[in-house]
């Protein structure tokens, strides 16, 4: 009996021993394969010496990272936001190979940032990863801007940063400082340059020079001038740079200039003094009597070959023809133009003389070929029955040259009540076609200066006031790579 007992639990252990030898060959064999393929992933074992933070010593808010891999791959980076995951940064570089310089941007001040590398091959699979820890300094007190976020209702994947161009800083939509530029205090920085990755200059007054500087703050380089010049500068398609320059003395402004990008001279002139009239009244807030025009800002137009410059002294927007400087139109105000001007004065369908355009800045061609600009709106009052400037706004006109009439066909910032009597700009954001509006101040009030991202439903994705103990000219939105 007992060895009958004994065979029927030795046929039980046999039948269990046989199920679960057929269940490792079938469960565990997929539950191995995929903790291998999550764990794949290897070190890059990057030594804390391979990391040079401020690698120029003029951005104190970026890194350098070189090292080599065994494989080939690809770098792709990500710094651990502090405001979860629409906050961090990710750039994949279009690099291949195995020695790698990778920049590591947007970092935050007084912080052990965590920034993960990534070796990625041409299926896009991570083979090797490694968090590296880059604890930066303390920002100094002129960086240390304070930012009040009023609205954020920007998508997680938008990861650009509003660029002041007078402080050289530039904070996320959180309201955090992720960049400055602490190099020769006598730089603005302007804009991208046209290939997104640099950053446009323009460094001293009279003498003054173009410069081309990298986000990790290396000076690129140079073409230096002996013009003066302080408010605008492009880059033209060519890569040659148009300035906005002064040819007599302070405030004249009222010259473009053309620097070829090889020879580092100027090759072409607009002089506006032969242009338009200079003994035309200009507005009542000119400082120096030669600063008739003050142009404060360029436009290349490339369908038309043209030049279209913003003179705030005369209320007047101007396009002219590169190759003949001879004038296609005049957008602004109609008082006080002598005869030979008034053919080219585009006139109003659908709005008075004081919706025109007042104390103007930074006017710009849109993808529809409507022109865009910051209206100021000073000295609306020369126009009877209107007593004072009561608001800025930002105006699209629509423009037909044929007939040389002009209609307002979009504005924003009338219903606001905001008046900045000085300073202003407005972005068109090719990505996402926002606009971006900064209603800045030589003398900040309770509402400026105000930066504002609308789409184009009108909808306010991001409001923020910045930093109001500072005079500010205008913000830029900039992604990092």
């Amino acid at each position: 009996m007992y060895l009958k007992l004994l065979a029927f639990y030795i046929s039980i252990l046999l039948v269990n021993v046989e199920l679960f030898a057929e269940s490792t060959t079938y469960y565990p064999k997929k539950r191995k394969e995929y903790f291998i393929k999550k764990s794949k992933a290897k070190t890059l074992n990057i030594p804390q010496d391979s990391v040079h933070l401020n690698p120029y010593g003029t951005a104190p808010l970026t890194a350098l990272v070189r090292f080599q891999t065994k494989k080939k791959g690809y770098i792709k980076i990500r710094v651990v936001g502090q405001d979860g995951e629409a906050s961090d940064i990710t750039h994949q570089f279009d690099k291949y190979g195995t020695r790698h310089e990778v920049p590591i941007l947007g970092l935050y001040p007084d912080y052990e940032n965590q920034v993960e590398l990534m070796l990625v091959n041409k299926k896009g699979k991570i083979k090797a990863r490694q968090t590296l820890n880059i604890k930066t300094d303390t920002l100094p007190k002129e960086y240390n801007k304070p930012v009040e976020i009023i609205i954020n209702k920007l998508p997680k994947e938008d990861k650009g940063v509003y660029l002041d161009i007078t402080s050289r800083v530039a904070f996320d939509k959180f309201g955090k400082i992720r960049w400055y530029y602490k190099g020769t205090k006598k730089t603005q920085v302007f804009r991208k340059t046209l290939d997104r990755k640099n950053l446009l200059c323009l460094r001293g007054y009279r003498p003054a020079k173009v410069s081309i500087i990298s986000l990790l703050g290396e000076l690129l380089e140079s073409y230096p001038y002996k013009l003066a010049g302080r408010h605008d500068v492009r880059e033209l398609p060519s890569g040659n740079f148009i300035v906005a320059a002064s040819k007599k003395g302070p405030g004249t402004e009222d010259m473009v200039i053309e620097i070829d990008k090889n020879t580092k001279k100027i090759i072409n002139t607009w002089d506006f003094t032969t242009i338009l009239d200079t003994t035309r009244k200009h507005n009542y807030g000119a400082k120096q009597k030669n600063d008739w025009l003050h142009m404060n800002c360029i436009f290349y137009d490339e369908k038309d070959e043209a030049l279209i410059i913003s003179g705030r002294h005369q209320n007047a927007v101007v396009k002219i023809n590169i190759k003949t400087n001879k004038i296609k139109w005049i957008l602004g105000p109609h008082y006080n133009w002598k005869p030979k001007f008034r053919k080219y004065l585009l006139k109003p369908t659908n709005f008075k003389q004081s919706e025109f355009n007042w104390g103007q800045h930074s006017p710009l061609v849109l993808p529809n070929s409507n022109i865009l600009l910051f209206n100021n709106g000073n000295f609306r009052s020369i126009e009877k029955g209107v007593t004072s400037p009561t608001y800025s706004n930002v105006v699209e006109y629509k423009i037909d040259e044929e007939k040389m009439t002009v209609e307002l066909v979009w504005q924003y910032g009338k219903e606001r009540g905001i008046f900045t009597k000085a300073r202003g700009d407005v972005d068109y954001l090719e990505a996402s076609g926002n606009r971006l509006i900064s209603f800045m101040s030589t003398s900040p009030t309770k509402s400026t200066p105000l930066i504002i991202e609308i789409n184009s439903k009108n909808e306010v994705l991001f409001e923020a006031i910045f930093d109001r103990d500072v005079k500010h000219y205008r913000i830029e939105k900039v992604n990092f790579y």
